[in-house]
């Protein structure tokens, strides 16, 4: 019967972390390999009045236990750092990961199992283009149809001119 009573009194309790609208940011919001991304840290993870007495979530971590980065697929996330002094926390895009879209998921371990995601993409200059390689542009062989044009409408040009002082 108790145990009861307190899955009704939680039920009936509106949830402190329930926001489904939180996702990750990311800065830049897509990167090649080798470069830092930063993101902020959710705001409900440093509220400084989780528990009485201006504890903050990341005081209550066990024996350091503390933020967990993972993406899905794997192998994106490399040298993941987290400072809730500056509210942020920073990774390095691995020399493994591979072309694509990205899951992001930022996991407080030690505190409740709270978790946050955010879509991220490893695209741009760093992935080869589909289909081939890419070089730069000709830009002669690209006006050498309209350099044509022009030159046949000026040899049409003179030959009508030429033909009018011989006729007259």
């Amino acid at each position: 019967m108790a145990l009861l009573i307190v899955l009704v009194a939680l039920a009936g309790v509106s949830s402190l972390f329930a926001d489904d609208e939180v996702v990750l940011t990311f800065t830049p919001p897509a990167a090649c390999p080798g470069e830092r991304v930063t993101f902020p840290i959710p705001s409900f993870l440093t509220v400084t009045d989780v528990v009485g007495g201006g504890i903050g979530v990341a005081a209550m971590s066990p024996l350091g236990v503390g933020p967990v980065l993972s993406s899905d697929p794997g192998g994106l996330v490399s040298s993941p750092e987290c400072s809730f002094e500056k509210g942020e926390c920073t990774f390095v895009v691995s020399e493994s990961a591979k072309c694509g879209s990205y899951t992001v998921t930022y996991t407080e371990e030690g505190n409740f199992g709270l978790s946050v995601s955010g879509a991220f993409d490893v695209a741009g200059p760093c992935c080869p283009a589909v289909g081939g390689c890419v070089q730069p542009v000709n830009s002669f062989a690209m006006l050498s149809p309209w350099l044509a044009a022009i030159g046949l409408i000026g040899c049409i040009g003179t030959l009508v001119v030429v033909a009018k002082k011989r006729l007259s």
